[in-house]
Formats: structure tokens, sequence, C-alpha cells
């Protein structure tokens, strides 16, 4: 570990400095919490031993200002005093530390308190990554990769509010695969799932980098054109999205796609509106034998 040593007394720093060189750690070494706090700033150690009494700013007002520095991050904090009772336990604890040593120091007990706080480092390293995960996991399409139909829910809420602060517009894209039902009946639910995988990596290709992709459940998947930069734009990528999905899957069956178009605000201003018409759209293209895409007007 990296360690930061802040005391005003040249040999206890040096005594410290050596015990934890022994121990296979590296020392920066601060004379006062000023210069603990600069030194904290431009090397980012991993432990940090507090003096609680040192001239000018004391242990306790050094931890305090290191926290409100670094809140988004956890540093061990180990303060350092002559003596212990419950008066400075509990202050050190309001200031942000989470142990304390006693002088004169113990190697085996130094050792013993920078395990337990790399124990619980790791440990608190260990649960970020994890919540991260489960976040990702939580907005995730488990088959296809792509964002799932929550996820979906929340861009789309975001977008309309976006659009409606700043007079912005864009396009909600409905894409349905045409005959999947007889996919899975006749080849089983595995070639349906291998279908839909490989349909979402072909749209997923086919967007822009601000654009967003999500498969909203079964074989339906929903794309957030933003922003829409020429009136024909949303017609373009429906048209490429139609055209270079005509494929072979299987038995030499031909897949093909539909598409749905709902342009805000022309074609509502509500998550509800948008919604329903994109899926009107889509069925229209559908009725006309599948393999095109509709763009919502009043007539659809």
């Amino acid at each position: 570990m990296n360690i930061l040593i802040a005391d005003d007394s040249k040999l206890t720093r040096k005594k410290l400095s050596d015990a934890l060189n022994e121990l296979g750690h590296q020392v920066l070494e601060a004379t006062s919490g000023e210069d603990a706090i600069a030194l904290f700033q431009s090397e980012h150690p991993d432990l940090i031993i507090l003096d609680v009494v040192m001239e000018g700013m004391s242990g306790f007002e050094c931890a305090r200002k290191l926290r409100a520095l670094n809140q988004s991050e956890w540093i061990p904090i180990i303060f350092l005093s002559s003596s212990i009772d419950d008066e400075y336990i509990s202050k050190g604890i309001d200031a942000g530390g989470d142990d304390y040593l006693t002088k004169p120091i113990s190697k085996v007990t130094l050792a013993a308190k920078i395990k337990a706080m790399q124990r619980i480092a790791d440990m608190r390293s260990q649960l970020i990554d994890i919540t991260e995960k489960l976040k990702v996991l939580s907005r995730t399409d488990p088959l296809t990769g792509l964002n799932n139909r929550l996820e979906f829910d929340k861009v789309l809420e975001k977008t309309i509010a976006r659009a409606e602060r700043h007079q912005l517009n864009f396009a909600l894209l409905f894409i349905d695969i045409d005959g999947f039902k007889g996919v899975n009946d006749t080849l089983g639910h595995h070639a349906g799932d291998e279908l839909i995988k490989q349909i979402a990596n072909r749209l997923a290709s086919s967007i822009r980098i601000d654009d967003f992709i999500a498969r909203l459940g079964g074989d339906e998947f929903a794309i957030i054109m933003q922003p829409i930069k020429t009136p024909v734009a949303p017609e373009k990528l429906a048209e490429k999205i139609v055209t270079q999905n005509v494929l072979n899957f299987q038995e030499d069956r031909t897949i093909s796609l539909s598409v749905g178009i709902a342009t805000y605000p022309e074609a509502g201003t509500s998550r509800e509106k948008l919604l329903i018409h994109a899926d009107e759209a889509m069925y229209q293209a559908k009725q006309q034998g599948g393999k095109d895409y509709r763009r919502y007007t009043e007539t659809v």
C-alpha cells in the first residue's frame, strides 16, 4: 500500500516509516496537516496515518478536510495518539477517522490494523464492483446484450423532457421480425433466440452513436433517433434497416423486418402517444406484407 504519514515529530515519522517499509509498504511523509492535504491531492495514498496533536492544523481537522475533498472514495484514516479515551475516540470517528494507534507504536499492532483496513478496502471495492455489475444487469436484455424495456422507458421519458425543454425533435422507431412466430413454431425457441440475437447485432451496427436501441421483448425492438438532422432522416434509417435485414435463416427461411416511425412532436408529445403511434405505423407496414416501413400520420 501507499501510506501517508502526517506527524510533526521527525522521530515518530522515522519509526513509522521504517516499520511500514519492513512490512512492504511505500511511505509518504508530511510534517503538518497542510502538507498532508497537499500530498493527498497529488499522490492519492491508499491509507493515511494522522497524529492527533500537530502544530497548526490538528489531526481531527485534517481528517475532516480530507473527507470533504474526497467524498466519493473511501480512504482509511488511522489516528495516532499518546493516549486514547472515549472522548478522543468519539471525536476521531466524527472527524472521519476509522481507527487509532497509540504511542509507542507496536509493529504487530500496526501490521494488524493496516491489514484490517486493507481487508475493509478490498471488500468495499468488491461491493462497488458488484453494485456496478448489478446496475448494468438491471438495464440490459440478457439474450441480446441490448438495453432492456425498463431502460428504454427511462430513456424515452428523459428524451421527451429534453425535447420539450429545448424544443428539439426526435424519432421513435418500432421494429418487428416478420413471421417470427413461424420460426418458433417450426424450428423451436432455440432457433428463435438465435434469430433475435442476429437481428439485434445487425440493428446495433446500423445506428449512429447518439441513437439508443433496446429490445422491448419477444421479437420487438425500438430505436430512439436523436436528433433528427433532416426531415427524411427517420425514413432513411428505416429503409436501411429494412433493406439490410432481408436474410435467409435456416432451411432457406426468408426473414425480414417491419418498421414503424413516430416523430416528436408531430406524432405526439407524451410517452403513451408516441408508443401507440409507432406501434400503429409498424402494424400498417406489416399489413402491407412486411419488409417495409411506415411513418405515422393521422391517416395511418
